[in-house]
């Protein structure tokens, strides 16, 4: 049987305007990091995806990278995803001419993209090669984000290997320098435990302000009652149903399409 799914956002509206106002916030050349918590089906993707339907038509630009259990162990996966889908639509040519030979030759060691000439390229001290790949990176996202801003959704980062979470700590802490782009990153709340190695990085953006987070909690009843009703074209609730499924779903909107 299908998912029956709800038509638009239910009990969300406080969330999306925090998202909205760090979005416009970025576009005035305040880089912006939100941090996006919640279990499992409490609608971290479709609250993620209504933003990215909001920006675009904004004209902002977009960039979607995601993380699966499967893909663990595969290096900087989701920041490859996102920035290929993001050439694929772009004149890739421009951008290479924009941003110069020793960027791309940088950005060539991870994007193929971009050629990479192996014998241009003075590899120096590990440490510093990363160095110098990650700062490429940022340049790009600082292109990317100069004349339409940028928001880049990083999603399920609780999977996101040691090295995405090296990238993105390095890239999180220089946002805020006159950089038009939001960065917002989704992670399972109940997928981490004290141990898990995400854990200290939010804790720290907390801590020195670089990040915001939003923790998205099960919906009330009134909310499971709104997406009945929106699912079913308006139907009426009665009291009874309504308090059954959100005893049943536990406020849970993926479980409750379901």
């Amino acid at each position: 049987m299908d998912r029956a799914l709800c038509p638009v956002l239910i009990g969300r509206e406080r969330e999306l305007s925090r998202l909205e106002d760090a979005l416009l916030d970025a576009h005035r050349g305040n880089g912006q990091v939100v941090v996006l918590a919640g279990d499992a089906g409490v609608g971290k993707t479709r609250l993620a995806m209504e933003l990215q339907e909001r920006a675009r038509r904004a004209g902002t630009a977009v960039m979607v990278g995601t993380t699966s259990e499967a893909d663990v162990a595969l290096p900087y996966l989701p920041f490859i995803e996102a920035i290929g889908n993001y050439l694929a639509g772009a004149d890739l040519e421009r951008i290479k001419l924009d941003l110069g030979p020793a960027t791309c030759r940088q950005l060539g060691q991870l994007l193929p993209q971009f050629e990479l000439q192996t014998s241009l390229i003075d590899p120096g001290e590990p440490a510093q090669a990363k160095l110098r790949l990650y700062e490429a990176i940022l340049v790009l996202f600082r292109y990317a984000a100069e004349r339409r801003g940028l928001l880049l959704v990083l999603e399920d980062f609780h999977w996101a290997d040691a090295s995405s979470r090296e990238l993105l700590e390095y890239i999180a802490r220089r946002l805020r320098r006159r950089t038009r782009m939001l960065l917002l990153v989704t992670y399972r709340s109940d997928e981490l435990n004290r141990r898990h190695p995400f854990l200290p990085l939010i804790q720290g953006w907390q801590r020195t302000g670089v990040a915001e987070l939003i923790q998205l909690e099960p919906l009330p009843a009134s909310g499971i009652a709104s997406m009945v009703s929106a699912i079913f074209e308006n139907a009426p609730v009665e009291a009874d149903l309504r308090d059954f499924l959100h005893e049943r779903t536990e406020g849970n909107p993926f479980v409750l399409e379901e």
